[in-house]
């Protein structure tokens, strides 16, 4: 489903292949998705490191010109050494767009939310209090 999300409003979905430091993507029609990535990835995503090819057939999906659009601040969709996904990725795989504002306002401090058709939540330790900085999550990740 995530890539399928990722292809909203397309025809075709990209599904990477092969392995992290060679990756091989397959455009599909987005008809065919399901089994294509049954096909591709599932035998894949078992072994060490290849998640990160759910990444790349997420990101390659939606287009690296889209995913800019969605988040124009520019933030990076993996951090650090141990490549650490953002709100931004989390967004990407979730609802198909990469606008990682899991707040419940918008900077303006408008109420907002997500609609994720997945039915996943998010817990934060800012939230609950723990932290210095408290953000309240959207009711659409609680």
């Amino acid at each position: 489903d995530m890539v399928r999300l990722c292809a909203a409003g397309k025809d075709t979905a990209t599904v990477v292949g092969g392995t992290c430091q060679e990756p091989v993507a397959e455009e599909v029609p987005v008809a065919e998705l399901p089994g294509a990535v049954a096909r591709v990835l599932g035998p894949l995503l078992e072994q060490p490191g290849s998640a990160c090819l759910l990444l790349y057939s997420c990101l390659l999906t939606r287009g690296v010109a889209q995913v800019k659009q969605d988040d124009p601040d520019g933030s990076t969709l993996v951090y650090g050494a141990n490549w650490l996904c953002t709100t931004e990725m989390m967004s990407l795989m979730l609802r198909g767009q990469a606008s990682g504002n899991v707040g419940a306002f918008s900077a303006t401090g408008e109420p907002h939310s997500w609609a994720s058709p997945l039915k996943v939540g998010l817990l934060s330790y800012t939230e609950a209090g723990q932290s210095q900085e408290s953000v309240n999550i959207c009711d659409g990740l609680k």
